[in-house]
């Protein structure tokens, strides 16, 4: 059996895997309410985790270039980008993937060739969100700045104000 196909047949087993270790980087009581993620009103960041890993997983198990995979990948980072994370938490989320793979289907199942090729389209996968991480939060910088050049336009300075 290929390595697509003991993925694919392990599929819910390795994306519940994922998202665990995804779900572990968050404070206890956040892991919880994001487990319960169906909703994407009343859950957004919950249904961001479980559609993006879904598409995330099933692209690259279909051999999907990792740039294809840019929306999905986009909705999960754009979310981390903004929390009190700092780069390599926010983006590290992708590298998880790999154990979860590893731990669901073992390697001896699979060819080393196909593990490789596997671990390297999680890479790339890795590389782009990083990139993109760095895109948003120069993003957020920006806007920052903005809102505080608009803000100290409002503050008159001390002895300016009118009798």
């Amino acid at each position: 059996m290929s390595l697509v196909e003991l993925l694919t047949a392990r599929r819910r087993a390795v994306l519940d895997a994922w998202r665990e270790r995804v779900r572990a980087t968050y404070p206890e009581p956040t892991r919880a309410f994001l487990a319960r993620g169906g909703d994407p009103f009343a859950n957004p960041v919950g249904h961001a985790l479980l559609a993006g890993t879904a598409a995330l997983f099933d692209g690259l198990v279909r051999g999907a270039d990792p740039a294809e995979l840019a929306g999905a990948l986009d909705e999960i980072v754009r979310i981390r980008a903004i929390q009190e994370f700092t780069a390599a938490r926010a983006v590290g989320f992708v590298f998880f993937l790999k154990d979860a793979a590893r731990g669901e289907v073992p390697a001896a199942e699979g060819r080393p060739e196909e593990w490789r090729a596997w671990e390297d389209r999680v890479d790339a996968l890795a590389l782009l969100a990083f990139d993109r991480y760095a895109q948003l939060r120069e993003e957020v910088w920006r806007l920052k700045a903005a809102e505080a050049r608009r803000l100290a336009g409002r503050i008159e300075e001390p002895g300016t104000e009118e009798p």
